[in-house]
């Protein structure tokens, strides 16, 4: 029997929080449109359509708001990375949040971040990560980051050098 092989970036390429929502966002933004869609279709045989309407409304809504807020945090990781500072993070705790996406589980590092040149301070990491990354983050494991000079608790994990 041989060994199955994965490309690594297939296998190992976490995705920061706001590609994720992004995602999400245009899923909701689908759904809000096909059930407007929907109402539209039965405005005058049916008398669902107020919830269907309602539910379609506040999908698009909840979707607009989602891509809208991926898009900020975006901006901000490039600004990050654009003119942030080179350092390490040691990770304290890791734990699962509720942003899973297709089976590969959200979580949020407890990192201890390393600046040159400055005592070492504490800061909240999230990413959703396939399940065959998670034994490289486990507590101990030394990550490198980059950290906002303007905020040095606002840090990014540079995955695709772990």
């Amino acid at each position: 029997m041989t060994d199955l092989v994965f490309p690594e970036d297939v296998v190992t390429q976490p995705r920061d929080m706001d590609s994720v929502g992004r995602e999400m966002g245009g899923f909701f933004i689908l759904m809000g449109v096909v059930f407007l869609g929907i109402a539209a279709c039965t405005y005058h045989s049916d008398s669902r359509v107020v919830v269907f309407a309602l539910v379609g409304g506040l999908m698009t809504v909840f979707g607009i708001r989602k891509v809208v807020a991926a898009q900020r945090v975006s901006r901000e990781n490039r600004a990050i990375r654009a003119r942030g500072i080179a350092a390490t993070a040691t990770v304290v705790g890791l734990a699962e949040t509720s942003n899973g996406v297709n089976g590969q589980p959200g979580i949020r590092l407890h990192v201890r971040i390393t600046l040159p040149g400055q005592r070492p301070h504490d800061a909240m990491v999230e990413a959703v990560l396939p399940v065959t990354m998670i034994p490289r983050v486990q507590p101990g494991a030394v990550l490198p980051v980059t950290v906002d000079p303007g905020n040095p608790g606002s840090a990014l994990v540079e995955w695709s050098k772990v």
